[in-house]
């Protein structure tokens, strides 16, 4: 069986911990024998002028729709996704404040479309799965019927009523439960959620729970533990409740002053850890809060056996991988009212507590109930309960039973031929155009951080060509020409290229001879982008390998549209952005390895 993914959240260079579920499942199906590819999305945002903006949406979705091909993009990433599964970073031009639900939808759905339609020339899914409603589902569902493929659309999102709080954005939605399609949830909160949001039979959306790796995470002796170490993994965003969880510390240690924090997870927003930080400063637990940053899997599982307890401060959680990662190794889960989570506690057997009510003070009085052992099914036992309902092997077979059935609905399309489209893995080396080394912004403020953000080795080896700083704007750093800014640690690495200021002249006046001649001879300064053109022809200085042109990659949608107006024989818009950047040279650097 042929199985297309379909997922934003997906675990990429700048979101390691974003999407593990989805990964997680991915794998877990293609172990089992399934053919998978995954889609995920990199935004290219629309800037410039609000009178130039439909020109360069236009432009952009043009100019990638020529290059965006599965040949050019599918790539085997060595060391995040599914393990040896292709997966393409598709561009997305994304018009920015344009929020609501219908041009969320068009902009994935433009350049969804004639990317799956290519694929399907050689290599044809039996269905496509795709993961939350809002943008992806819809998008994939409409090119599914569209080529005749079923879809399934598995709802992940916490923010769902939000999403669906417009009603145009509920009738886009409802898409999703007519033929050619099957919605589900990721839990029964989700599924109840859904129904009453749709006003829909809660029977009508069925349930298909993320899988949880049982086989890396094992019951730890309690020995070993800490027993004064409270444990959180996730993202460090606002929209997790860190406050709530500092604030609930604060109030536990005053009964217990031993107590400390461990917070495993990245930024949601730059600054983030320096908001924790100095919060936990102010509220005193200052000395009692470590945070690590993403940590990867056996690092987890390495605290989560040395941990007390696992908090949950979430205030939303659809399911809650790392609460069941948690149970599974033998660490009770302290939570809020969050859905998923008191879910996952439930489905162990009661393996932790639930607190009962909202504030920090509710949350504090869980956690002691965990501190104090007050847990109504021993660790082995929660494990095994967890193993039988959403281990890797369950989850595994309930979601290709899903899979069949929804095939099944649908007559097979006509069966393309398998076809490796290029993809660059550690195991199979397929010659691909060299590795673009020059990235293009017309904006520099969110472009720099970007780059910056870059595994360490690709960073060193990529020049970024940006304007010129503007008047009056902080000066560059001038051992090495990159613009410096405290929130941005790595920005001072990032070799910067600036295009020489636009001028802004007039033809000469005057009606004398020499003023006509100069009036005949005068030509108009280049404008900002035409002088960023001239640096990137400068920086691009020689053919690629062969004699070709070299592949630069776009940052924003302004850059797609200067790069694939230029000279084609010495310059290309490359087919994807930075994440596609970053997987390629992944791969290429595991198969030097």
């Amino acid at each position: 069986m042929r199985v297309l993914t379909v997922a934003r959240w997906y675990p990429s260079h700048d979101g390691p911990g974003r999407g593990t579920f989805v990964a997680d499942l991915v794998g877990a199906t293609a172990a089992a024998g399934v053919d998978a590819r995954v889609v995920s999305f990199d935004r290219v945002l629309v800037r410039g002028r609000l009178e130039a903006r439909d020109a360069i949406l236009a432009g952009a979705r043009a100019a990638y729709q020529r290059v965006a091909t599965p040949d050019a993009l599918f790539v085997v990433p060595a060391t995040r996704g599914a393990p040896g599964v292709p997966v393409v970073r598709l561009p997305v031009v994304r018009r920015p404040g344009a929020t609501d639900a219908e041009a969320n939808v068009d902009d994935h759905l433009a350049a969804l479309r004639p990317f799956v339609t290519r694929l399907v020339e050689r290599w044809r899914p039996d269905v496509i799965h795709a993961h939350t409603g809002l943008p992806d589902g819809i998008a994939a569902a409409t090119v599914g019927r569209e080529l005749g493929i079923p879809v399934a659309v598995t709802e992940h999102a916490s923010t769902i009523e939000t999403e669906l709080a417009d009603p145009a954005a509920v009738e886009l939605y409802r898409t999703l439960l007519e033929p050619g399609a099957r919605l589900l949830a990721v839990s029964p909160p989700v599924a109840g959620r859904l129904a009453r949001l749709l006003d829909v039979p809660a029977g009508s959306i069925g349930v298909l729970p993320n899988p949880v790796d049982d086989a890396a995470f094992s019951v730890a002796d309690p020995v070993d533990r800490d027993a004064d170490e409270l444990l959180w993994v996730g993202a460090l965003g606002e929209h997790k409740g860190i406050d709530v969880l500092l604030r609930a510390v604060a109030q536990l240690r005053s009964r217990r002053p031993t107590v400390h924090l461990r917070l495993v997870g990245g930024e949601r927003s730059v600054g983030d850890m320096a908001r924790w930080r100095a919060l936990a400063t102010e509220l005193g637990i200052g000395d009692a809060v470590v945070l690590d940053g993403w940590l990867d899997r056996p690092a987890v599982a390495a605290a989560m056996a040395r941990a007390a307890v696992f908090v949950h401060p979430s205030p939303s959680e659809t399911f809650g991988v790392v609460a069941a990662e948690a149970i599974l190794s033998g660490l009770p889960v302290a939570t809020r009212q969050s859905g998923g989570v008191p879910w996952i506690v439930e489905l162990s057997g009661g393996f932790g507590a639930v607190a009962d009510g909202d504030d920090p003070a509710a949350l504090a009085g869980a956690i002691e109930v965990v501190l104090d052992r007050w847990l109504s099914v021993t660790a082995e036992a929660a494990r095994a309960r967890l193993v039988e309902a959403i281990g890797t092997a369950a989850v595994t077979a309930r979601t290709l039973e899903a899979y069949r059935e929804l095939a099944a609905t649908t007559p097979p399309g006509p069966r393309a031929a398998e076809a490796a489209f290029g993809v660059t893995s550690s195991a199979e080396a397929v010659p691909l155009a060299p590795l673009p080394s020059v990235l293009v912004a017309t904006e520099r403020e969110q472009s720099i951080p970007r780059v910056a953000a870059l595994p360490d080795g690709l960073r060193e080896r990529v020049t970024l060509v940006v304007p010129p700083l503007a008047e009056g704007a902080l000066a560059q750093t001038p051992a090495d020409g990159a613009t410096a800014h405290p929130s941005w640690p790595m920005a001072g690495q990032v070799r910067i290229v600036e295009a020489a200021p636009a001028r802004h002249e007039r033809p000469p006046k005057g009606r004398g001879p020499i003023a006509r001649f100069k009036r005949a001879t005068w030509k108009p300064p280049l404008t900002a982008d035409e002088e960023l053109a001239v640096v990137v022809g400068r920086v691009i200085e020689v053919p690629g390998a062969g004699g070709g042109p070299q592949d630069a990659i776009a940052l924003d949608a302004p850059a797609a549209v200067l790069l694939s107006g230029m000279d084609g024989r010495r310059v290309r818009l490359a087919p994807g952005s930075l994440r596609w950047l970053a997987d390629r040279w992944d791969a290429e650097e595991a198969g030097r390895r």
